[in-house]
């Protein structure tokens, strides 16, 4: 199904339908229903979703979209506006809350500093990271990721972050920033996707993601 929206890029409808995903292309405000956290972040203004496609691949349910949304600064006196790729698979049971924060992407937000300029040591996510959370794992994952969650979880960490899932992650030079909250993973990546081609890398490394992680579809 493709509704009705401005400047809609053919290619785009036709992937959508080639993928039998559902495809609204429009502003649509966000909902505060979704668990992850850069839903839930509460400084943002005119906070928008677009490009929004719902759907399955491969068993998992999915939703991909550009999420916008601006920001004042009082220590520049000015508004910044952000937009942020958001793939969404939905797991069949809920598991702990665990944050892969991507070192060596161009970061959107660093609270430390609230400048509003993209940041180098900055997150797409509007979260001030526990020191005591970080966690840590062998080989040289830490180089590109580091891994946040509660100290009594770490034994899921381990179970889903395999030496497997940390090599996928590294040679695939993954970009982005990754959120397990209750029965969501969420994939964050600092601009938005424009052409068919970005649209079916992320399908791909979405769904190359799993596999390593051997996360089961819904059924």
């Amino acid at each position: 199904m493709v509704k009705t929206g401005e400047s809609i890029d053919q290619s785009i409808v036709d992937f959508a339908k080639s993928k039998n995903f559902s495809y609204e292309p429009g502003r649509i405000l966000i909902s505060n229903s979704e668990p992850g956290s850069l839903y839930r972040y509460e400084k943002a203004l005119d906070f928008y979703e677009s490009n929004i496609f719902i759907g399955e691949t491969n068993g998992y349910s999915m939703k991909i979209s550009d999420l916008h949304y601006k920001l004042s600064y009082l220590k520049t006196g000015n508004d910044y506006t952000y937009q942020v790729r958001i793939a969404r698979v939905e797991l069949p049971q809920k598991l702990s809350n665990i944050v892969i924060d991507c070192t060596v992407e161009s970061g959107i937000i660093n609270l430390q500093t609230n400048l509003g300029v993209p940041d180098p040591n900055g997150s797409v996510l509007p979260i001030t990271f526990d020191p005591s959370q970080k966690m840590e794992l062998e080989g040289s994952f830490h180089d590109y990721f580091d891994v946040y969650a509660p100290v009594d979880v770490s034994s899921d960490v381990q179970a889903i972050l395999t030496p497997d899932v940390m090599e996928f992650l590294v040679n695939t030079a993954a970009l982005c920033d990754i959120e397990i909250v209750d029965n969501y993973v969420y994939f964050y990546w600092a601009d938005g996707a424009s052409m068919v081609s970005n649209y079916e890398k992320l399908l791909a490394f979405v769904d190359d993601f799993n596999h390593a992680c051997t996360i089961s579809p819904i059924e």
